[in-house]
């Protein structure tokens, strides 16, 4: 891997838990603009212009991205988020409850996307990556870094504690969620051994960030000119990504929530099922194993078998495929054509008290859970050039937004 320290801007230390922001994508724009009300020092309104401008269309990506470009300078102003004096990269580490995961950031050279040694697993949606593009050169930097999984090396952890056993954290806090966010900056000569290190990857997967990543190819190719090695290691042909081993990740697949049954009542819907499938009514609320799933509709949890596949085709076994051949396609006409009205996503982690409110409320229909693919069906997968179903991945925790930037330099 092809990867560099940077410089750009990093939250004012004593007030991170305020300015920083928890997946900026997940607000409302209700929501979103009580908590700006609230928390007028943070970073959403830069994150989202949208909940600022009112607008959020694509022939306004202009005026949002100039919006986020004031929102971030209002920061900076106020001494909110501060300028890096040299280069330099962190150490990331997130606890929550039992779970401890530490990633390091860097940055990447696009090339190394472009010679397929950063590797997705998702499709990428042309209308998103104009709106990160927009955001990204509005802000002149990437604010959330791609998230890279990767083989873990022994010599690097061991640089990684080492570090952390000798020196204490510049900043630390406990979000509102209860999880433990600490940063290591690591400046100038002593960020060499940690490079050297991340050279040697061969190869990385996203986590999270798959739009990130393409949107900065496309700055990066905007400002593409034939010219010396200086100009190729301009900021704006790096990429922001803190990398974690395989072994650090937790791994959870979106819950499905089904808007409606078609023509079908809940009970015509789970007799439908039960027609084709091993359909148990044991009030089971997480699957157990892979190749089944767990419905919440009618009368409370219901578990759907369908077994392991014959196909050698990794794809097919994937739960999350499996549920729309077995069950969205053929029984309630759920396909790619209606699927946005019809279907909605929440993150594998949700309570399971909301899930079923969602339902007793009459706002949704049922709700669908799955059992997460491992890691090497997604590694496998990627390696094959294919695509995980939409919404399968949902790796935990997420990363803070705004902690830390690196700034493009655009002209």
């Amino acid at each position: 891997m092809r990867v560099s320290a940077f410089r750009g801007y990093h939250v004012k230390p004593a007030d991170a838990a305020e300015i920083s922001v928890n997946e900026p994508s997940s607000f409302s724009r209700k929501t979103g603009k009580e908590y700006l009300k609230a928390h007028p020092q943070s970073l959403l309104g830069a994150l989202r212009p949208d909940l600022i401008s009112g607008r959020k269309k694509r022939g306004d990506l202009q005026s949002l991205s100039a919006k986020a470009g004031d929102e971030l300078e209002k920061r900076l102003e106020a001494g909110d988020l501060l300028a890096d004096a040299e280069f330099g990269i962190y150490l990331y580490r997130q606890v929550h409850d039992a779970h401890v995961q530490i990633g390091i950031a860097v940055t990447c050279h696009l090339d190394d996307w472009r010679d397929e040694k950063i590797l997705p697993h998702e499709a990428i949606i042309p209308e998103r990556v104009e709106e990160v593009k927009a955001l990204l050169t509005g802000l002149n930097a990437h604010p959330f870094p791609v998230q890279l999984g990767f083989e873990g090396r022994d010599s690097l952890d061991d640089l990684i504690d080492d570090w952390i056993d000798l020196n204490p954290p510049t900043t630390e806090f406990e979000d509102a969620q209860g999880k433990t966010h600490a940063l290591w900056r690591i400046d100038g000569e002593n960020a060499d051994p940690f490079l050297d290190e991340m050279e040697l990857i061969d190869r990385a997967y996203i986590i999270d960030g798959h739009h990130r990543v393409a949107a900065a190819d496309e700055i990066s190719k905007d400002q593409k000119s034939e010219g010396s090695e200086e100009e190729d290691l301009a900021p704006c042909h790096w990429v922001a990504a803190c990398f974690f081993s395989f072994d650090q990740l937790e791994l959870e697949t979106h819950a499905r929530v089904i808007r409606d049954f078609g023509r079908l009542s809940a009970d015509g819907f789970l007799h439908a099922i039960s027609k084709v499938l091993p359909l148990d009514s044991n009030r089971q609320s997480r699957p157990e194993d892979r190749f089944e799933a767990c419905i919440y509709a009618g009368d409370g949890w219901h578990t759907v078998r369908w077994g392991a596949p014959e196909s050698d085709d990794p794809l097919d076994s994937i739960d999350a495929r499996l549920l729309e051949l077995f069950i969205l396609e053929p029984i309630l006409d759920i396909h790619e054509g209606n699927r946005a009205e019809r279907l909605s996503y929440l993150p594998g982690g949700t309570d399971t008290g909301k899930l079923e409110k969602l339902v007793d409320s009459g706002e949704a229909a049922a709700v669908i859970r799955l059992h997460p693919p491992e890691i090497g069906d997604v590694i496998a997968l990627a390696d094959m050039a294919e695509s995980m179903p939409a919404k399968t991945t949902c790796f935990e925790p997420k990363l803070r937004t705004g902690l830390f930037m690196h700034r493009l330099e655009l002209d």
